[in-house]
């Protein structure tokens, strides 16, 4: 089967459910397969997201928070939908081919492996300064 096509049959199950923002971040995503849209983008596409033009002057929006809302829209995507958003320093788009998917986990795995080894260095650092000790990094 055709990798997009898989894609599509699994939106095409989803769709139906999706809650408001998530629907229109992949709204987004379909209409632009392939190139990726950044969370600027995302966020400043509805006016409900609160980065839209007319809530610029508003003081009480918080962009950043913003940013988090759409990065959670991703995640439940992901996570809760099964939908394969794929990410960069571009941003966010639906693979084109399984391969793409293959690469962008191959990066998860890596910055997985780096984080995990700079967190335990802390931890060993912290251990050795106070001794203090912690089930989770002890198994």
């Amino acid at each position: 089967m055709d990798f997009r096509k898989k894609v599509r049959g699994q939106i095409k199950t989803v769709i139906k459910r999706l809650p408001k923002q998530e629907l229109a971040v992949l709204e987004l995503l379909i209409e632009f397969w392939g190139s990726p849209i950044s969370q600027g983008f995302i966020a400043s596409s509805k006016e409900w997201f609160g980065s839209h033009r007319i809530h610029e002057t508003h003081l009480s929006i918080s962009r950043g928070s913003t940013f988090r809302q759409v990065r959670q829209n991703i995640r439940n995507l992901r996570v809760t939908y099964g939908i394969p958003i794929i990410s960069g320093t571009e941003g966010y788009r639906l693979p084109l081919t399984l391969e793409e998917t293959q690469v962008f986990v191959g990066d998860l795995e890596r910055k997985a492996k780096a984080s995990a080894a700079a967190y335990f260095e802390t931890y060993k650092a912290m251990k050795e300064a106070v001794n203090i000790t912690s089930s989770f990094f002890e198994k």
